[in-house]
Parts: C-alpha cells; sequence; structure tokens
C-alpha cells in the first residue's frame, strides 16, 4: 500500500489539547505507512514545533463568519498536498475542513471532538444553529472520533454523532517524560518560590470553561491558615488581565504566579504538590493525564469527561463544579496530609499507565486510517 497522506485541520496554531493530541500523532504514528500535513489559523509553539518536525505547516485564518476566502484557500492546500485523509479538529476547523473537504472530493473526512464546546453556550441560538451546522456536516463525514464517552452521548443525543461511523478513542500520553527526576528546589527558586513552600498550581489555557475564577477564589480561602503556600497558574488566553486583577482584588496577588505558556511544562509539574482542574466542562483533558502521569494529588471538578478518567477518594478529590468553598476544603485536606498526596498521587499514576498510553490511541488510529483508505480503494477497484 502507498504511503498514506493525512492533513490536520485545526484553528490555533498557539497550544491547547487539540494540538497536543495532533503533535503526539506526529511523534508517535508510524512514519512508513503516513505522511502528514497540517493546517492552521495562526503561527504559535504548536505551529513553529510542526515546523521543526519538517513536515508541510500552512496557515489559513479561520474566522466564524462566512468567507469564500477560507474555502479557496483550504482547497488550494488541498489540490497542493493532495490527502487521502482530511482529519479536523474542533468546531471552527470542522466546519471549513470538512466544507472544503466535500467541495474537493475525493478525499475521505475524519473529524475529532475534543469536546462538543457549543453544546454548554449560554445562547439557545448559538447551540442550535451550531448543531444544525454539525448534522448537516455529518453525513458527509467518514468518520467521527470522540475523546470522551460523555461526547459520543451527548453528540448522539442532539445528532451530530452516528454511532455507526463513531469510534472512542481517549487521549494518550508517553508517560515516560513524565516519571523523570527533576531539581524540584532548582525549579521553585526559578519561579521565586522558597523551596520548602507547598504549591498548589492549575495548568489550562485561560478561558472560561477552565474554571480560574473558582482557583483564585479558593486560594483566598485558604492563605489565611496555611501561610507557606503558594499557588502558581500555567497557562496563556483570554482571561489574563481579568485574572491578574482578580487575584489583586482577593489579596492574594503575592503568593499567586501567573507563569502563561511554558513548553517545558513537565519541569513545572514536579514542582507541585496539588494540581486543581475547576473545569465547568472538558473533553478529555491532556492537562489532567500529564497531572497523573507525574504522580500528583489531583482535585477537580465532578463532571462526566473527568470522572470518566478519575475515581473520587482513589485517584483524586471530586468537588461539585463552580463551589470554591469545595475546592478549598479538598485541598486544604491534601495540604494537611503528606501521606494522603502521594497516596493519591500513586494510584492516579498506576490508573493512567494503565490505561491512557499514547500507544493505544495511537494504535487505534492507525487502524482507523488504514480501514477508511483500505474501503476507498476498494470502491475505486470495484468501479
Amino acid at each position: 500500500m502507498d504511503t498514506i497522506r493525512v492533513l490536520h485541520v485545526i484553528k490555533e496554531g498557539s497550544m491547547g489539547g487539540g494540538q497536543r493530541h495532533i503533535l503526539t500523532i506526529l511523534n508517535q504514528v508510524e512514519n512508513k505507512m503516513f505522511s502528514f500535513g497540517i493546517v492552521c489559523g495562526s503561527k504559535g509553539y504548536f505551529y513553529e514545533s510542526v515546523e521543526a518536525m519538517n513536515i508541510p505547516a500552512f496557515i489559513v485564518s479561520m474566522k466564524y463568519f462566512p468567507d469564500v476566502n477560507i474555502i479557496r484557500d483550504l482547497i488550494k492546500i488541498i489540490r497542493i498536498f493532495r490527502p487521502d485523509i482530511i482529519h479536523t479538529h474542533g468546531g471552527i476547523a470542522g466546519f471549513w475542513g470538512r466544507l472544503a473537504g466535500i467541495i474537493y472530493g475525493e478525499v475521505k473526512i475524519v473529524h475529532t471532538y475534543h469536546g462538543i464546546h457549543y453544546l454548554h453556550y449560554p445562547s439557545f441560538v448559538r447551540r442550535k444553529l451550531f448543531s444544525y451546522i454539525d448534522r448537516i456536516l455529518l453525513h458527509y463525514t467518514d468518520l467521527i472520533i470522540c475523546v470522551s464517552k460523555s461526547d459520543e452521548y451527548r453528540g448522539e443525543l442532539v445528532g451530530v454523532v452516528d454511532s455507526k461511523k463513531c469510534l472512542y478513542i481517549p487521549n494518550g500520553i508517553d508517560i515516560k517524560s513524565f516519571t523523570q527526576q527533576i531539581d524540584v528546589p532548582n525549579e521553585k527558586h526559578s519561579i521565586g518560590i522558597f523551596p520548602d513552600s507547598l504549591v498548589v498550581g492549575m495548568i489550562g489555557r485561560l478561558h472560561p470553561e477552565k474554571g480560574h475564577r473558582y482557583f483564585l477564589d479558593a486560594a483566598s480561602k485558604i492563605v489565611s491558615k496555611y501561610t507557606n503556600v503558594e499557588f502558581v497558574i500555567l497557562g496563556d488566553g483570554e482571561l489574563s488581565e481579568n485574572l491578574r486583577d482578580m487575584a489583586v482584588q482577593l489579596g492574594i496577588a503575592s503568593r499567586t504566579h501567573f507563569l502563561g505558556f511554558r513548553n517545558n511544562i513537565v519541569n513545572y509539574l514536579h514542582t507541585m504538590d496539588i494540581i486543581v482542574f475547576p473545569s465547568l466542562w472538558e473533553g478529555h483533558p491532556f492537562s489532567l493525564l500529564e497531572a497523573m502521569a507525574a504522580g500528583k494529588a489531583i482535585v477537580a471538578s465532578n463532571i462526566d469527561s473527568i470522572r470518566e478518567v478519575l475515581k473520587d477518594g482513589m485517584t483524586g478529590i471530586l468537588v461539585p463544579p463552580k463551589d470554591s468553598t469545595s475546592i478549598a476544603q479538598a485541598i486544604g485536606a491534601l495540604l494537611d496530609s503528606k501521606e494522603e498526596r502521594d497516596r493519591i498521587g500513586r494510584q492516579a499514576q498506576i490508573t493512567v499507565i494503565e490505561a491512557f498510553p499514547s500507544s493505544k490511541m495511537i494504535n487505534s488510529l492507525e487502524q482507523a486510517y488504514l480501514n477508511l483508505v483500505t474501503a476507498k480503494n476498494k470502491v475505486e477497484e470495484e468501479i
């Protein structure tokens, strides 16, 4: 069989869960069987990482409103790259990338839901509009991939997922990179934290659904009792200025470290004693898997996609979403007991090693690609 050419399409050129997912594919899929190209909407760490791997990378700014130039540019790239499969990720890229593939023809179309985010939007009109668009695109999509069972279930309910052409393939990570030894005192010093301080951290883009405001509010309830605790936030995004202002208003700015985006996330994970995920909704968060792989104690929202990964009291502590008091109580319980932190961290690490290795994700994806192209070739031979 000839090399299978796959063109991935994603909106952002900066890093997020979908981008980490694609980089894992690029790093671990069998190179002799597949070749890849990438289209994203802007430059950023993700785009630069792809370029550094000598993989064809293209930029097309993908907007929310209709623009014939986007279709024109995508079809031009498709003609240059000549993919067997167009694999889109996320809502906006899923719309433009699939539409371009449908117009071009002679290509298999795969779409991955890294969380069906629009189903959580407060606007009834936007929820209905985006669901309607995705229902139409579903008819022309050869394979839907859901990274969580909850997305698969919700997607079927609203008609944007068809179980007959859907695969559940959860995210997976390379465990080895998260179990390496790190000079923790030196890493703490580099971000202005004393070696003997306890660190409570949060990792994720600074977007509303990640729940940073509840993390900061919980931190404000902890500082008076625990004078040796510092708070670290890794990630950047639209709420950066608002969250910094909130830390000032809550009186915790001097003990809250906003580090922005960092590419060597492993180093910072190991500085943290507790990691918090106060998300309002999620797909299948990479950062959660990474925290588990590093053997860290975790406090997380009790939402369906997180329950697929964490078991309350065993591999983490689950708390009601939007409840900063419960978050603070869970953090406090873990701060009071190193033994409990270590127990939960060990169990979390065992779970991610057994259930979420990147090899399992890659094997499933390779087989899905092969099945699609084999079916396409069989049809062409019959014709």
